[in-house]
């Protein structure tokens, strides 16, 4: 009980500075303090399947890609946080961006990105779902949000956004 109060005094102080300008705000139409946008996916790969977010749990929202080589760096420590926070924070790996050939559907890459996560299943001890076919997890999250590039992760907390940067900052953050 008291690991979780610390983590939420970290959190509360966390989106504190954000309010007060002591860390970089996201620039878009997604900032940090609003509403979580819904989460939208064409498979649910991997994981505990949900699909909204409960107020009483904590999220991060992992952006990758199977040819992103920063992604790919990241995935083992976010299994070690996924482990080290178990019951208290999910962590969802969201499959976006993906190179497909024009005019298809986005979800013409779920095998490819089912067969990644089978041959990396080790390093990703996580939630992962594959993003839907209008992109909508990568329009309404991470290009709204002003970011343009990946990995990128996104801390959701009683259904609002309270940060948003580099996986490699999440242990300063959480």
């Amino acid at each position: 009980m008291k690991k979780h109060s610390i983590i939420s005094c970290i959190l509360i102080f966390t989106l504190s500075m954000f309010a007060i300008g002591g860390y970089a705000q996201t620039s878009g139409k997604l900032n940090v303090g609003d509403p979580a946008p819904a989460i939208s996916y064409s498979k649910w790969l991997k994981g505990k399947q949900f699909d909204s977010f409960d107020p009483a749990q904590i999220y991060v929202m992992e952006f990758w890609a199977t040819w992103c080589s920063p992604c790919k760096a990241a995935m083992p420590h976010l299994t070690v946080l996924q482990k080290q926070y178990e019951g208290k924070i999910t962590f969802v790996g969201v499959n976006v961006w993906e190179k497909i050939p024009k005019g298809q559907s986005y979800e013409t890459v779920v095998p490819a990105v089912e067969k990644f996560v089978r041959g990396n299943d080790a390093n990703m001890g996580y939630s992962v779902i594959v993003d839907d076919k209008d992109q909508g997890m990568g329009n309404k999250w991470l290009r709204a949000a002003g970011q343009n590039g990946i990995p990128a992760s996104f801390i959701v907390k009683e259904n609002h956004i309270i940060w948003v940067g580099h996986p490699g900052q999440l242990d300063s953050i959480i």
